[in-house]
């Protein structure tokens, strides 16, 4: 009976307002899908707190959606699963906005800083000590229930002694150009190219000026004709009708340069010709912007053609997780669901008992080193918890022009002596099973490590790449494991 008069009550204040705001319209419709109020607070005659659960807040938000023609399409993916307080929208009814503590791009903010303290095994307790707060203050923060301000988050990034520069780059709201440049990186001159003594050199233009950089094992014909051909590609994105879409043009060009020129630096290729021609030649939308997520998902699927060819025949196969909804599929199987986003892994390993598909493994895929690898370390260690193989796969793709470098490839991951971050994921932490770099200048571990998995650097050469034996012997580890 009190809920009821609760309910009631809530609704009452709800309908003067439900003519004028279509939020309010939308907030009384939840009382038809399902109004529970399992906690309620008073305190001085007002309602402060109680929760509906995120399949009310997504309906609440289709409704939204039909009634003020607002895409709200970001929000049910940053709500899953979590309990938002009802109060905080009501609360905004009549200002028609929500609470930005709901924004995805602050759950973002916070879900990455929760990964930083786990990726440094830092617990809650020791983290709210060196913010001379009590453990319950984190707690809050990471579920959601208390809000960071400005201050504070540059405290939070203090204690987790991780950069503030590069949190803000990680979760994308600071983006610095690999070139450390305010426009486009450097961009190959059209058919600009000469033999050396240690591969071609072509000319990239940058800032007024022309340099030089080396492509080594490649010679100047051979660079002109993919030049040519990958140009030709890229160009017939800009068409009204293009049959291609970017990320199958962006795949064609990968294959056209690794596959035809196995014995070049993989990264090379993909840094200094692939990426850079797309930035030249592609004019429809925005390229660098275009490029993120297109690049991305053509490496993938290179990743999966690839190997496909090499791992079939061993009784393995591999398969490109597409969409989110393949992603939770794959971590459902794994039983991971409920311990990392659906996100987190982009190929899986499966192999074949009898008629059926077995998960044994994932890789998790980095062009470039810059693309948060601390988001993937949370449900790479939840695998290996688990007993599934889980690789590191990247190109390890960064240079600098003058006069900050050289233009020169040299990849994040640092030298034995002087280890980056990235490194010590998978030498110190062990929070990969391996890291397979395919940038022949990123340095490989040495004999031993402290977590006893390594770096390998190589080319997708079958003769020389270790990544295939890598996973087979996974696959008979995980069948003995089973068996067992």
């Amino acid at each position: 009976m009190f809920l009821a008069a609760i309910t009631g009550a809530l609704l009452r204040w709800l309908r003067p307002l439900a003519g004028q705001c279509p939020h309010c319209v939308a907030l009384a419709d939840l009382h038809r899908i399902r109004f529970c109020l399992p906690k309620i607070t008073f305190i001085s005659g007002r309602v402060l707190s109680s929760h509906l659960r995120s399949s009310d807040i997504r309906a609440y938000f289709l409704n939204f959606t039909r009634t003020c023609g607002t895409s709200t399409s970001a929000l049910p993916n940053a709500i899953e699963g979590k309990n938002i307080p009802i109060w905080n929208i009501f609360a905004q009814a009549s200002y028609c906005r929500m609470s930005t503590i709901y924004d995805p791009r602050y759950i973002k903010l916070i879900e990455h800083l929760a990964s930083i303290r786990s990726t440094k095994k830092i617990t809650q307790q020791q983290l709210a000590k060196k913010l001379d707060q009590e453990q319950s203050f984190v707690s809050k923060v990471e579920s959601i229930d208390r809000r960071l301000d400005i201050i504070e988050l540059y405290d939070w990034l203090a204690a987790l002694e991780y950069d503030h520069k590069q949190f803000f780059q990680d979760i994308e709201w600071f983006v610095e150009s690999t070139e450390i440049d305010h426009g486009l990186p450097a961009l190959p001159v059209p058919k600009a190219a000469r033999d050396t003594a240690n591969g071609v050199a072509i000319q990239l233009a940058w800032q007024g000026e022309v340099r030089e950089v080396v492509i080594g094992s490649l010679k100047a014909r051979d660079y002109l004709a993919l030049e040519t051909k990958i140009s030709g590609l890229y160009s017939s994105l800009n068409l009204p009708n293009a049959k291609l879409k970017n990320r199958e043009a962006i795949y064609q060009a990968l294959c056209y340069g690794i596959e035809g020129f196995p014995e070049v630096n993989p990264s090379d290729i993909y840094h200094h010709i692939v990426y850079r021609l797309y930035l030249r030649e592609y004019t429809k939308t925005q390229a660098d912007r275009s490029w993120v997520r297109a690049g991305g998902e053509a490496l993938e699927l290179f990743l999966e053609s690839h190997y496909s060819k090499i791992l079939n025949p061993l009784g393995i196969g591999i398969r490109w997780l597409v969409s989110k909804q393949h992603k939770i599929a794959a971590l459902k199987e794994m039983g991971l669901t409920d311990q990392v986003g659906g996100s987190k892994l982009d190929i899986v390993l499966y192999g074949k008992v009898g008629k059926r598909e077995v998960i044994f493994g994932g890789i998790h895929v980095k062009a470039s080193l810059a693309e948060r690898v601390s988001d993937d370390v949370p449900c790479s260690e939840a695998m290996i918890s688990k007993g599934y193989a889980s690789y590191l796969v990247t190109l390890d793709a960064k240079s600098f022009p003058p006069p900050y470098g050289d233009l020169i490839n040299r990849g994040e991951l640092g030298t034995l002596e002087n280890a980056s971050d990235k490194r010590n994921y998978v030498e110190v932490h062990g929070s990969f099973s391996a890291c397979f770099s395919y940038n022949l200048r990123s340095v490989p571990s040495g004999k031993s490590t402290r977590s006893g998995r390594k770096i390998y650097s190589s080319t997708f050469d079958v003769k020389k790449d270790p990544l295939p034996e890598h996973v087979r012997h996974a696959w008979d580890a995980f069948q003995l494991a089973q068996k067992a």
